[in-house]
């Protein structure tokens, strides 16, 4: 059976490369599957929480995922955001991500972007189209 209308999303992997004068460090965090409720809403996937260590930034990140899950391997029409940056998308109901799949993605964030890392969460939603 094909649940064509509910977001459906694979457990996501969140990368930072973290800096400081004296050295460099990684982090790493997962969220696990998803799966919408079927409504034109924006749903919250979860909370990635991680600590920076005192006197580190965050100089990279990128985040990893896949549209569909172990639930159904294809997904809905929707857009996935990391706190309000979109990170993936899922566009049309011709796209390789509604009719089969799981499809994976990637997202490596800009130096404008790194700033959303420096409270120590990132807050995943997902909007269906």
């Amino acid at each position: 059976m094909k649940f064509a209308t509910t977001a459906r999303l694979c457990a996501l992997t969140l990368s930072l490369g973290l800096g400081a004068a004296s050295h460099a460090g990684t982090f790493s965090a997962t969220l696990g599957e998803f799966n919408g409720n079927g409504t034109n809403t924006t749903e919250t996937w979860g909370t990635l929480s991680f600590a920076i260590p005192l006197g580190e930034s965050t100089i990279s990140a990128v985040l990893f995922g896949t549209l569909g899950n172990s639930v159904n391997s294809s997904t809905s029409v929707h857009d996935v955001f990391a706190d309000g940056i979109l990170v993936a998308s899922c566009p049309s109901t011709a796209s390789p991500c509604y009719g089969g799949g799981p499809n994976a993605w990637s997202y490596t964030f800009s130096d404008a972007e790194l700033s959303i890392f420096s409270d120590g969460m990132v807050v995943m939603t997902t909007t269906q189209n």
